[in-house]
């Protein structure tokens, strides 16, 4: 085999294996290249909407931990004003308490006066009683002497038995005498102590009551300025308590916006990551178009220096082969030949290299990859293989729920379990669930898949449509793989809310968030063929 044979057989070789890897993985991402830049484009653009909602927050836990200080600084000058007022209430508690010990005090001296001024009342009461009573005596004697005065001194003398009987009698006369006036003396004098000592205690009866006012009026001041204080007191404690409520709603807003500015750095997060993930899938989109366009530019190459080589070895071969019959018919006559002689195998000749058939070397992408299901507007295919199946379900509201897809059940009056389901369109996997035992008809939700069962979510390289396939028995893919239209994704099933096995299929926009009602109505992407 000569060298540009060899190069031809090398380039077909290379174009199939491109056909074939073609045909295995297809380089598409679950978008466009220009609904990658614009997604991460707008992901951006969420990110500084968000940075600035934290930096909003942020501020706004400034300002309330400025108030929250300002209050709590409010608080210590009241709580020092509070405890500074148990202070002076307790001194004053302290002073009434003195005083009220001195109002007893002077009330037990008051007593004791008053007893005593009562005691000096009664022996006044009673010298008075002995005074009367000489008195009444003295009178008596005097009144015996007035009535005997006219012959006293010759009844004395005439009655006495000598000179000292007679100054006797005298001598006792003077003796009564001046016992009655010194026992009448000696009692005034009594009465006279008796008296100052009631003066004196009298006297200091009205100093004591004067003091005892006194005292009380203190002791009035001293309860009159406590009770104020301790009105002042229950005030301050009012406030303080206000203060506390204040700082429990100062804290509650700081912590709500902490939540808020930890929200959104958690937002913020996720959105860094679905931007890297978009600019990834993007990298290694355009590093697979480019690599595609290397090797087909290579393989363009190799066949097109292939192809001018075969021209020319063919051109060769013609030429010699024209020369070669020249050659002959210069040697011989020419004579005719009979019209079923020529239909005749002509006669063998040498063998040289066969020409080059000339078909083409790439195959198309119709023979690449076999199209066995139909297209139909938006480009989206039938999604149960061989087109089997019908719509036993529509979109829209229906008597159990607001239909968010369509159903397909049977179509030939057997059984659609089992059926291979296959993507509508070229796209990526972005989520599989692949967990539900309850692979039946239920009359009620079992839960698996937010009721969906087994399902798979494919984002379309149109970069506008998502498609999502519920109720498998399997799925058949994973997640980020990249599928081609018509490929095998899961098999048809009755796991989560089925009432029979179906499919349940439906067609949202690009960024499917699962549960949402951004759903289009399948019909008018795909039709049964």
């Amino acid at each position: 085999m000569n060298k540009h044979f060899a190069k031809i057989i090398s380039a077909f070789s290379l174009s199939a294996a491109v056909s074939l890897s073609s045909f295995c993985y297809t380089p598409v991402t679950a978008f466009s290249p220009d609904e990658a830049e614009k997604s991460i484009s707008e992901l951006e653009d969420l990110k500084e909407e968000n940075k600035k909602k934290i930096a909003d927050l942020e501020q706004e836990i400034e300002a309330y931990q400025a108030k929250y200080d300002d209050v709590i600084s409010d608080e210590n000058d009241k709580t020092e004003y509070r405890n500074a007022l148990t202070e002076k209430m307790e001194l004053q508690s302290q002073n009434i308490d003195f005083v009220a010990g001195q109002i007893a005090k002077i009330d037990n001296e008051i007593s004791e006066n008053i007893e005593q001024i009562n005691l000096t009342e009664a022996k006044i009461k009673d010298t008075d009683t002995k005074i009367d009573e000489n008195i009444t005596l003295l009178k008596k004697r005097i009144r015996v002497s007035y009535m005997s005065s006219g012959n006293s001194i010759s009844s004395i003398l005439s009655g006495s038995s000598s000179f000292y009987d007679i100054l006797t009698k005298f001598e006792l006369i003077a003796r009564v005498a001046d016992h009655d006036n010194k026992l009448v003396e000696t009692l005034q004098t009594q009465i006279n102590e008796l008296k100052e000592l009631k003066s004196s205690l009298q006297s200091e009866q009205e100093t004591l009551e004067s003091n005892l006012e006194a005292e009380k009026e203190k002791k009035s001041e001293y309860t009159d300025a406590l009770n104020a204080m301790s009105e002042d007191y229950s005030e301050t404690q009012e406030e303080l308590n206000r203060i506390e409520g204040i700082k429990n709603e100062i804290h509650l807003s700081i912590e709500e916006r902490r939540q808020k500015a930890a929200d959104q750095e958690k937002e913020l997060e996720e959105i860094a990551a679905k931007a890297q993930e978009y600019k990834d899938i993007l990298e290694e989109y355009l590093k697979s178009v480019s690599e595609s366009a290397a090797v087909s530019e290579s393989v363009s190459a190799s066949l097109a220096e292939s192809e001018a080589e075969s021209r020319a070895y063919e051109s060769q071969v013609k030429a010699a082969e024209a020369s070669r019959i020249a050659s002959e018919h210069a040697e011989k006559p020419v004579t005719q030949v009979p019209e079923t002689q020529a239909q005749a195998e002509p006669e063998t000749r040498p063998v040289t290299e066969a020409p080059v058939e000339k078909e083409p070397l790439m195959p198309s992408a119709e023979t690449q990859i076999p199209e066995s299901q139909p297209a139909f507007s938006g480009g989206f295919g039938w999604p149960i293989a061989n087109g089997y199946g019908k719509i036993g379900s529509h979109y829209g509201p229906r008597s159990i729920d607001d239909h968010k897809g369509v159903d397909i059940n049977a179509s030939d009056g057997g059984t659609i379990m089992g059926k291979a389901i296959v993507a509508a369109a070229d796209g990526m996997v972005i989520t599989v669930k692949n967990s539900c035992p309850h692979n039946y008809g239920k009359n009620e939700g079992c839960g698996c898949g937010g009721n969906y069962g087994r399902y798979v979510v494919i984002a379309h390289s149109d970069g506008k449509y998502s498609t999502l396939y519920a109720h498998m028995s399997s799925a058949a893919v994973s997640e980020k793989q990249i599928v081609s239209k018509g490929q095998i994704i899961g098999y048809v099933g009755a796991t989560g809310w089925a009432f029979g096995p179906h499919l349940h299929f439906e067609v949202h926009n690009f960024d499917f968030q699962f549960g949402k009602a951004d759903t289009y109505d399948p019909e008018n992407f795909i039709s049964n063929p």
